[in-house]
């Protein structure tokens, strides 16, 4: 297994990047004490709503439950006729799972590419009378039915917008053929330090209240936080390599690789942006090429939680990444497969990058 690591120590100010069920900042129990833990999933929407902002060309996969109205659309804008196209893509998200909204009962991970691939697949079978190779086709009457056979409707072709459905992933439960393994692990960043959450008392004016009126328009608590996280971001270099993403020349996967990166460094997730705005960016960045190796994470490196001090904790985490990465080596030796390491910012980001994806 190749593997492209980045190990991030990331400093946020007040903030509540991640709530629980009760409006709290997530949190975990690691080395005995309690940590702010944000979770993998905000941080993998946050890097998916970056790369969409700078390259949708690549990256336009969307989350979805209303993949039968996007089919239908699509059907449509080929030719074919309205009811035809509603009664298919419906057909479609019968089999996807749809539920009584008509919309299907799970989020799906799909890009217009491959919706569009899709209704390809399926005008051209209409126009050579084969739809009974995709559906099956029940008339009684003057009605026609149409079901949805699994896997009978996947493209040939392989979209170029699919570069973060490769990246992340997708599970279609009702359909394995659309599975996509994907080859970017990410791991739910925890402070290095104990921590727990605060409360915010806050209070706000009604501007048309008269002078005879007492008292704020409203009143209400917030819960926060102040950490600095550890995170593990690891890309499988042999999905990116063998999946569908191998059919594009070699310098767009750079670029994809490189602007994954970017994104990995530069995304926050986004919750209270408005009212609290924790838009640092990381104190440091470790990042790893590695070849015919197995997983790591640096995590261990915290176990025991970083005291507080006149030097903050950045600097520390810094450390704490070397000397535990200095014991892996030392343990484990050749079987990390290193081909690279550097820090970032001691290089800028472009070189950051480049000397990464350039082992590809």
């Amino acid at each position: 297994m190749n593997l492209l690591d980045l190990h991030i120590i990331h400093n946020y100010p007040l903030s509540c990047l991640c709530r629980d069920e009760n409006g709290s900042p997530k949190s975990v129990i690691f080395g005995g004490t309690i940590r702010a833990r944000i979770s993998s999933q905000s941080i993998k929407r946050a890097i998916r709503e970056y790369l969409k902002s700078i390259d949708k060309k690549h990256f336009g996969g969307i989350r979805m439950r209303s993949i039968a109205t996007s089919l239908t659309d699509a059907l449509k804008s080929k030719g074919v006729g309205q009811d035809l196209a509603q009664s298919l893509g419906n057909a479609v998200a019968d089999m996807l799972g749809k539920s009584e909204d008509e919309k299907t009962k799970t989020i799906l991970f799909f890009s217009p590419g491959e919706i569009d691939a899709i209704a390809e697949t399926i005008t051209v079978a209409n126009k050579d009378n084969t739809l009974n190779k995709i559906f099956k086709i029940v008339k009684k009457e003057e009605i026609t039915t149409y079901e949805c056979q699994k896997g009978k409707f996947l493209a040939k072709v392989t979209p170029i917008d699919i570069a973060d459905v490769e990246l992340f992933g997708r599970m279609v439960a009702s359909d394995p053929t659309l599975f996509v393994e994907g080859a970017v692990s990410v791991s739910h960043p925890f402070s290095v330090h104990s921590c727990e959450a605060e409360v915010d008392f806050f209070s706000s004016v009604d501007e048309t209240a008269g002078v005879e009126e007492q008292g704020a328009g409203h009143i209400g608590e917030i819960e926060y936080n102040s950490a600095c996280y550890y995170e593990c971001i690891s890309i499988n270099m042999d999905l990116i390599n063998s999946g569908r993403l191998s059919s594009l020349p070699g310098e767009i996967r750079k670029d994809i690789l490189q602007a994954a990166i970017d994104a990995c460094i530069i995304a926050v997730p986004s919750a209270r942006h408005n009212s609290m705005f924790a838009a640092t960016k990381p104190s440091a960045v470790f990042g790893l090429y590695r070849e015919n190796t197995f997983p790591v994470s640096l995590a261990n490196a915290f176990e025991r939680p970083i005291q507080p001090s006149v030097n903050g904790y950045s600097g520390e985490a810094r450390k704490r990444i070397e000397d535990e990465w200095k014991a892996m080596k030392n343990a484990y030796g050749k079987r990390l497969g290193v081909k690279t390491e550097m820090w970032f910012p001691d290089v800028n980001l472009d070189t950051f990058g480049k000397g990464l994806v350039g082992n590809d």
